[in-house]
């Protein structure tokens, strides 16, 4: 079981809704939002890299997010080690669906991180599912 010292650290994008955030806060997650790590309305690759660099999983329901993100390897422009939920639900089930895939998301960071890997989840209306 994940304990709140080793809960990942999260970054939630500007579209994502505020109750995601707060949900994660609940459960103990350090959360910031975009505007507290780079600047509000900074370019995607700018939000990615900052992820990256601080060592936080991106959370987005930006299709352009998932595209920076489904391209693998080292190319200039993509960020193969970003750590990314992408939200394909509806906006208001969103926090709902995150909480019921919080021991999933764990589960699949600490695979993550052991394997030295990226972590992506899709969260939607009826389904989750993880990229590796």
């Amino acid at each position: 079981m994940t304990t709140a010292a080793s809960k990942p650290r999260v970054l939630t994008d500007e579209s994502v809704p505020a109750s995601v955030g707060k949900m994660l806060q609940h459960h103990g997650y350090d959360v910031k939002k975009v505007g507290e790590i780079v600047p509000a309305g900074s370019a995607d690759p700018v939000v990615c890299q900052a992820a990256v660099q601080a060592g936080r999983i991106l959370i987005a329901v930006d299709k352009d997010m998932r595209q920076h993100a489904k391209d693998r390897g080292p190319r200039p422009g993509r960020f193969p080690n970003l750590h990314l939920i992408f939200l394909s639900c509806r906006e208001t089930e969103s926090a709902d669906r995150v909480e019921a895939a919080l021991s999933f998301i764990e589960h699949e960071h600490e695979l993550a991180i052991a394997a030295g890997t990226r972590m992506w989840v899709d969260i939607g209306t009826s389904s989750m599912r993880t990229h590796r």
